[in-house]
């Protein structure tokens, strides 16, 4: 029994050795119509590592015979005992009534290592293999898979982050609170990790004064990276920006509606920037229509995309954070 997982992407330093740890899993999952799972969810599982703590190197970039990148994970014959109730004639459905399904992590390393993406719905290479002989050709290995269902299986990622190992100044910032510390760096990190609070208060003194009005013609949130470990530890290839509403909410900015070419958002690797056009969120606080309340800064697609990025905070006067804006003043 081998558990083949397709590799899409990667992030992070593939030479480390990683330790593959999978347990059968002790509870059913829900359906994802009937219960929402979160990056904090945890499910229950047994305590039996199938996999015995079985070590690889991921290669993400290497392709097999199937035009695919797979890790292929031998089980042990604890798991034996659940494949032997089937028959020749036995579908996935059978399965599913046998057991839960699997819980695949790693163990953390050190220092270095790396974060692998699973194609769980690839049918040809994300699959549980069975290498069998039957009664009527012994002498001929057959094998038989069973693979996810799009659509119809539960699964669903969980993440923790231990920042024990992290810089001073990022511990003292983002563990401590120490939100002062923004002005010199600040941080995102998806995957249930860290988002920056963006408060930009000097827009409120554009407001309407002494029968004027100031019409935002553009206005640009640039944002530089600062992080020098570029080569292996790549920045995403777009940030997020949304904003919080009257009533606290959060929401998108009107800006998106104007298409990404206008908005943005995207990483620039020419520069090592990212910007965002954010002219009409800046005209609607200027002309009071919204309150000033902030931004939230994140990376896209944060639930499924590895990367960080660090960037130079607002008192770097060269590449800080900084609100570009042009404008007109109108009288009554």
């Amino acid at each position: 029994m081998v558990l083949l997982l397709s590799l899409t992407n990667y992030y992070g330093d593939t030479t480390t050795i990683q330790t593959i740890n999978i347990y059968e899993l002790s509870d059913s999952l829900s359906s994802t119509e009937t219960y929402h799972y979160y990056s904090n969810t945890v499910a229950n599982h047994k305590v039996t590592d199938l996999s015995e703590a079985y070590q690889l190197t991921p290669r993400p970039k290497t392709k097999d015979t199937l035009g695919a990148a797979i890790m292929r994970i031998p089980l042990s014959h604890e798991f034996d005992t659940i494949l032997r109730k089937l028959n020749s004639n036995s579908t996935n459905d059978e399965l599913r009534k046998l057991f839960y399904g699997f819980y695949v992590t790693a163990t953390p390393v050190a220092s270095n290592g790396c974060i692998v993406s699973i194609d769980l719905t690839d049918n040809n290479s994300t699959v549980l293999r069975v290498y069998y002989h039957d009664i009527e050709t012994p002498n001929k290995s057959v094998t038989y898979d069973f693979y996810v269902v799009k659509g119809t299986d539960t699964y669903f990622n969980t993440f923790t982050h231990d920042y024990t190992l992290g810089s001073p100044d990022f511990l003292q910032q983002v563990i401590d609170g120490d939100t002062a510390l923004g002005r010199q760096t600040i941080y995102v990190q998806p995957m249930g990790g860290v988002k920056t609070f963006v408060k930009m208060p000097n827009i409120d003194k554009w407001k309407k004064n002494d029968g004027e009005h100031i019409v935002i013609n553009e206005a640009r949130l640039v944002i530089k990276g600062t992080a020098t470990d570029t080569a292996v530890y790549k920045a995403p290839l777009a940030l997020a920006l949304m904003m919080i509403d009257d009533d606290g909410s959060i929401v998108t900015l009107p800006d998106i509606s104007e298409g990404s070419s206008y908005y943005s958002g995207t990483y620039n690797s020419d520069n090592n920037t990212v910007m965002f056009r954010i002219s009409e969120y800046v005209q609607n606080i200027v002309s009071g229509k919204k309150q000033n309340k902030g931004l939230w800064l994140s990376v896209s697609g944060a639930s499924y995309v590895p990367n960080r990025w660090i960037m130079a905070g607002s008192d770097d006067e060269t590449n800080g954070i900084h609100l570009e804006v042009k404008y007109s003043t109108l009288g009554e």
